[in-house]
């Protein structure tokens, strides 16, 4: 069963009503699911409210369930929502679903195969229920740091006693699977090291944070969620809650469909690929070339052995510019492999029972005739799928890119949000964007808190110039994602001069004026914003003894507020900073109402007020224009001046 079966399943339940399994929660209704819109309608019995709730929580629920076979709702959605009788209500009344207690909390079992009627609860019987009780205890002593050891001693021994016996008996693994097996479980060892903490000795020295420890190229946890302890940035988060949202303000959301732009099927040689990445005519852009993202030589190796050997590679995907250009979606690391081998970058490291050990130690420069047009000859299979430089009035085929960005990734470690961004919209606001986030203003303005890996650091900084450009008056993308890729492609509009700086390396320099503007104003806001916080710039919550994420969306307003200000302004906000500044923390720990009013009446009359506007819904337009609302009514509380945000780019 997949998510859309149970999608399915629940929709047979619309106009039923459900019983919720707790005896103090109303039964329900669903009125509705939207799939388009990612959303489904409820009705309580008891309040007869209408509310709109977000399809990924069904899907977050779902996905627990698959995982261990059972899962606590509440602990399913981690806090995203916030309520979780009416999602528990509705897995409830599934006929392939029970419920039992646990520790005092309800649990929902998934079955194999249907246990009772559809619109229907039933509980889990009493000897499955000791049984799954035993488990759950069982697990809460389980320890996976225990099992990671024992499992990465054991896979070590059996690699020792297979190699000793391909000693004694060379080639005997040929005709059998033995490698395949072991592959595997080395696979499932590193999955499982992954989500184990390791440290060091006794001897190790300092308490290196999760942040410090992230910015270890060897440490990888792209596979997981991105936690802003590692990251160093708090997004907040752009899901919805239950309730409902103004017509209104929800018209406002983007209608337009996924379009399937132009695909074609093509066979080049891998000769006709290196001439491509000769003259730049596929780009690559160096900050996916990270060491976490590079391929050992054993690994590169492998590669080159299998196109000698006639192997046909995994499909490569490209996005095809309007100039022609290729943009690479999957496959990056094979292609730039095969690059770096014909350009005599490394020789081939192949194990004694290669079928072509006589390439073994050779660079290519060294083949022969034969092994020269084994490369050279090698077609590859590959859909090139036609991009769009700029958005269409409806529809969106860079949407298309982008999914496929997130579905496929072949041998590569999942891009992030601003690396797929910034692929897609590879240009001088990359370099730009990359020139802001290393220089030592930033670093300094952030307290060197912001993680580098995975293009957070950009991402930070293209957050806070979309609002210098566009302001957040004028926000109007139904996504927040479109409005930084808005930011980005008027970036790539400006006029940027590509040049080799001192270390021989491709660069960008701008004369243009609303450039020159942005980047004085951007690093001036920096520096003022340093002055004022100090370590606690951009934090929603000061004077902490550990590192404090930066808030993405308190750096949004900061840097968007003080790139505004006049000289006389600056002067009278640092006389009364004290003042302002337990303000701001005093109205986002309270979560205060009282500077700002809602666009939205139902947001209006749902008690929210700052932080919620901080954390909670923060790609919406009416949790953007609160906050910066809210901000500036404190700013000139407090200090008397009132900040006119002027767009740069109207």
């Amino acid at each position: 069963m997949n998510f859309d079966d149970l999608l399915n399943d629940i929709e047979q339940l619309i106009k039923l009503p459900l019983k919720a399994i707790t005896e103090t929660t109303a039964d329900i209704t669903i009125l509705s699911i939207d799939r388009k819109s990612g959303r489904y309608v409820v009705k309580s019995e008891d309040s007869k409210r209408e509310l709109k709730r977000n399809i990924r929580e069904l899907e977050a629920i779902y996905l627990a369930l698959t995982k261990d076979g059972y899962c606590n709702v509440e602990q399913a959605l981690q806090g995203s929502f916030t309520s979780r009788h009416q999602p528990e209500t509705i897995f409830a009344n599934l006929p392939y679903i029970q419920y039992f207690k646990f520790e005092r909390r309800k649990h929902l079992v998934l079955r194999e195969g249907d246990f009772h009627s559809l619109g229907v609860t039933q509980e889990l019987p009493s000897r499955e229920q000791r049984q799954i009780r035993r488990t759950l205890a069982f697990n809460k002593n389980f320890s996976i740091g225990l099992l990671a050891s024992e499992l990465d001693e054991t896979l070590a021994n059996l690699d020792n006693e297979i190699r000793s016996l391909h000693i004694k008996q060379p080639g005997f693994l040929v005709d059998t699977n033995i490698r395949n097996v072991l592959e595997n479980l080395t696979k499932i060892n590193q999955s499982i090291q992954s989500a184990t903490v390791s440290f060091g000795g006794s001897n190790s020295e300092g308490n290196d944070s999760s942040t410090d420890l992230a910015r270890d190229v060897d440490f990888d946890m792209s596979d997981l969620v991105d936690l802003s302890s590692l990251t160093g940035v708090d997004d907040g988060s752009e899901l919805d809650s239950e309730e409902g949202f103004d017509d209104e303000l929800e018209n406002e959301e983007d209608d337009s469909e996924l379009i399937v732009p132009n695909i074609r099927r093509q066979t080049p040689t891998l000769y006709a690929l290196y001439q491509r990445l000769t003259y730049e005519e596929i780009e690559i852009q160096p900050d996916y070339q990270r060491k976490d993202r590079i391929w050992k030589d054993e690994k590169k190796s492998k590669l080159i052995e299998s196109i000698l050997m006639g192997l046909p590679l995994p499909i490569f995907y490209f996005g095809e510019r309007k100039n022609d250009n290729w943009v690479v979606i999957d496959g990056l690391q094979r292609i730039t492999t095969v690059q770096d081998f014909m350009m005599g970058d490394f020789p081939l490291k192949l194990d004694k029972d290669s079928p072509v050990y006589e390439a073994n130690g050779k660079f290519f420069t060294d083949f022969d005739r034969k092994l020269t047009r084994l490369i050279n000859e090698f077609e590859i299979t590959a859909y090139v799928i036609e991009m769009e430089e700029e958005p269409k009035d409806s529809g969106n085929v860079n949407q298309f890119i982008i999914e496929l960005f997130h579905r496929i990734n072949t041998y590569g470690v999942k891009l992030s949000e601003q690396e797929i961004r910034s692929a897609i919209n590879f240009g001088s606001s990359v370099f730009y964007l990359k020139f802001l986030a290393s220089s030592s203003t930033f670093i300094a303005a952030t307290n060197n808190t912001v993680n580098p890996k995975r293009q957070k650091d950009l991402k930070v900084c293209l957050s806070g110039l979309a609002f210098l450009i566009f302001g957040y008056k004028n926000f109007r993308s139904s996504k927040y994602d479109d409005f930084l890729n808005k930011t980005m492609n008027w970036i790539n509009s400006q006029n940027f001069q590509k040049i080799t700086n001192e270390n021989d390396e491709v660069d960008y320099k701008s004369e243009s004026p609303a450039i020159v503007s942005l980047t004085s104003r951007f690093e001036s806001s920096l520096n003022y914003n340093l002055e004022l916080f100090g370590e606690s710039a951009f934090k929603k919550n000061r004077n902490q003894n550990r590192k404090e994420p930066v808030s993405k969306t308190l750096f949004e307003v900061l840097v968007t507020l003080f790139a505004n200000i006049n000289e006389k302004q600056k002067e009278i906000i640092r006389e009364k900073k004290d003042k302002f500044i337990d303000c701001l923390y005093d109205a986002i720990q309270n979560d205060s109402k009282e500077y700002a009013e809602w666009m939205s009446p139902v947001y209006q009359n749902s008690d929210r007020g700052l932080h919620y506007a901080l954390s909670t819904s923060t790609g919406k337009k009416v949790t953007i224009n609160y906050r910066f609302e809210a901000i500036m009514n404190i700013l000139e509380e407090t200090t008397g001046c009132i900040i006119n945000i002027q767009p740069i780019a109207h």
